[in-house]
């Protein structure tokens, strides 16, 4: 069962204003030891994956220069905050 769960915030501050998306799960998490990969292209845990799945979301991210970052601080699950300048 895939979960639907997500927020989103638009944000002001005196240095700009951005829209902030955090996308979460209560999965098993992902292993704080190799977040540093998670955005290389073709890395994967997956058997069947191509590791491309957050190589082109950061890029995406990024092409428009936001950011993306991984939070697996979480008891259960990962999530990932994006921000983006508007």
């Amino acid at each position: 069962i895939v979960s639907r769960d997500w927020s989103s915030d638009v944000c002001s501050s005196d240095q700009q204003a951005a829209i902030k998306l955090r996308i979460e799960d209560t999965g098993r998490g992902i292993n704080p030891e190799i977040t540093h990969k998670l955005f290389d292209p073709f890395y994967t845990t997956k058997p069947k994956g191509t590791g491309l799945g957050l190589a082109i979301s950061r890029q995406m991210v990024e092409d428009h220069n936001g950011t993306i970052e991984v939070d697996v601080t979480s008891p259960k699950g990962t999530a990932f905050l994006i921000t983006i300048p508007i």
